[in-house]
């Protein structure tokens, strides 16, 4: 710190600034540091990976990015990192379920429209429900060959 001034000269001086508001009295140091790094991007990774759940892991995907970004901000800063690991755990689980569902659900679409058209023979029929959507299934020999609303 700079004595004539009173300056700051890096961030452990500007921890000691003592600001003089009037002759006589001193105002006691202020804590003028910089929020903690990485901590906006922990928590916003953490919830799009909790999201992942709902969205089949896209929004994990996302949010195990910013996790790992928080987490290494959070790191060469000196500052603590378990909101940004608690994203990349969470993301990681919500890749990993939402793969998971997505296949589930791709399986279970599939078995319904084979179903359908060995019940329904081969080509177009209408007014077909799959999986609580009513459309066109489209059926050849192979089994099923398009499904529209």
């Amino acid at each position: 710190m700079n004595p004539d001034n009173q300056t700051p000269q890096g961030p452990e001086d500007a921890q000691q600034l003592v600001v003089q508001a009037t002759p006589g009295t001193v105002v006691p140091p202020q804590d003028i540091s910089a929020p903690r790094a990485g901590k906006g991007m922990g928590l916003a990774g953490l919830i799009l990976g909790a999201f992942g759940f709902i969205t089949f892991g896209v929004t994990a995907v996302v949010g195990l990015i910013l996790s790992a970004v928080a987490r290494s901000r959070a790191s060469k800063a000196g500052h603590p990192s378990g909101l940004a690991l608690s994203g990349i755990i969470v993301s990681i689980v919500g890749i990993c379920v939402g793969a998971v569902l997505f296949v589930a659900v791709m399986v279970t679409l599939g078995s319904q429209l084979i179903d359908k058209c060995n019940t329904l023979g081969v080509g177009a029929h209408s007014n077909v429900t799959v999986i609580g959507v009513n459309g066109t299934l489209t059926c050849d020999a192979n089994g099923p060959k398009n499904f529209t609303e």
